[in-house]
């Protein structure tokens, strides 16, 4: 199998759901080739672990206001980045899910649930999409989302992969 590559310099990319997993480990892997990655974490401790590596920022984006802070942060890292840096991609990785009964479960949780795999995907990408798009650009934006919310299960995690060319 051939090993398709991907320049890295002037690439940056946000990465949610950072705090373990998936997201850390590729925090860590892209900024290791090279990309710039601001990754958004939960917890004060898994920031912490990333500082090294990563531009960090603790956010719960379940929040209108964890989104809006996550935006500004994104916006301020490509103000202080060289001009030429671009937003190259955006891996929605942060998510939850409860497995349980209906009737154990307060509806209020339901809807942390649904705002974080969500809303938070979609507001993002719809505040952060016109720099995903910048005129400049060529090739693809990748577009990473882990509907699983939290699933420990291989068979129950799944990923899908939106792949927006720019024009």
């Amino acid at each position: 199998m051939n090993k398709l590559t991907v320049p890295s310099k002037d690439k940056i990319v946000l990465i949610t759901g950072c705090d373990s997993g998936f997201g850390r480990s590729l925090s860590t892997h892209l900024s290791c080739l090279g990309f710039h990655v601001i990754s958004v974490c939960y917890t004060n401790k898994g920031a912490s672990y990333l500082s090294d590596v990563a531009d960090t920022i603790v956010a719960d984006l379940s929040t209108d206001v964890g989104i809006k802070k996550t935006v500004e942060f994104t916006k301020g890292v490509l103000i202080q980045s060289k001009s030429s840096s671009q937003l190259w991609g955006i891996v929605n990785n942060a998510g939850m899910s409860h497995p349980g009964h209906l009737e154990w479960t307060d509806p209020l949780y339901y809807k942390k649930v649904m705002n974080l795999n969500y809303i938070a995907p979609v507001s993002l990408i719809h505040h952060l999409l016109s720099l995903l798009k910048k005129e400049h650009c060529k090739g693809r934006k990748h577009i990473l989302e882990n509907d699983g919310g939290g699933t420990k299960t291989n068979h129950e995690r799944h990923f899908r992969l939106w792949i927006h060319i720019c024009k």
